[in-house]
């Protein structure tokens, strides 16, 4: 066999068995390079965890366990589907995010923390990880409210959110968060708690707020009504009679 014709052979047999053995790898300067991806991850067939940039030795089946436990002592069960996506870098509208769930895709994205910290907190493993719980919070609403996921506005789905992430820090830490913000208290009027209110707030002070109106109101039982519809946010509208 003429050596030119062999060295045709072996780069087509090549890229055939590359191509069949799995698609999740690619060619890339003469190596072979495989994705950061894995599917049906946590046990659940939706899941999965894909990205540029996971953090080494993070177990990212741990937050979504958490919130899973969280939603089943209210009686909430539901199966996960979304794709957590670990982006290596925020485009320029998300600049100051943590992360962001697309309610459209499933997707959960997070963000790089870059020179953002988290309550101003040291960052550390439980930060990221109440990170990636806010987010799979917005996650399991959707999931258990599905086509009634719009009737509650926006501020109250990040009410939702931020309660619940400070609700599931070790305690060491969640004392931590409020003794930095002592000085913030619990919405004392829930018209207060609006759209207006939610875009000027910085996140963390909107975040303790949350959570401190959260335990008056009565902690997971105020969820609870919520999601049930028990307990209908006021319309903030009616703060102008006109």
């Amino acid at each position: 066999m003429p050596k030119a014709f062999s060295n045709v052979v072996v780069f087509v047999l090549l890229v055939l068995t590359i191509t069949v053995a799995d698609t999740r790898y690619l060619i890339a300067s003469n190596k072979i390079t495989a994705l950061p991806q894995k599917e049906g991850q946590c046990g659940y067939k939706s899941v999965r965890v894909i990205g540029d940039a996971l953090v080494d030795g993070f177990d990212y089946c741990r937050p979504l366990f958490k919130v899973m436990a969280y939603f089943r002592s209210m009686g909430f069960e539901f199966e996960p589907k979304f794709s957590l996506i670990i982006a290596s870098k925020s485009n320029s509208e998300q600049s100051n995010s943590y992360g962001t769930f697309d309610a459209e895709k499933d997707n959960i994205t997070i963000y790089p923390i870059g020179e953002k910290k988290p309550w101003n907190l040291i960052w550390n493993e439980e930060v990221y990880s109440s990170i990636v719980i806010h987010e799979m919070v917005h996650m399991a609403v959707l999931d258990i409210l599905d086509k009634n996921y719009d009737r509650l506005p926006k501020e109250w789905h990040e009410f939702i959110a931020y309660s619940i992430q400070i609700a599931l820090l070790k305690e060491r830490l969640r004392d931590e968060v409020l003794s930095k913000y002592n000085n913030i208290t619990a919405f004392d009027n829930l018209l207060n708690l609006n759209p207006i209110l939610y875009n000027l707030a910085a996140s963390d002070r909107f975040s303790v707020m949350a959570y401190k109106t959260y335990q008056a109101r009565g902690g997971s039982t105020f969820i609870r009504n919520l999601l049930l519809f028990k307990f209908q946010p006021p319309n903030f509208l009616d703060l102008f009679p006109f």
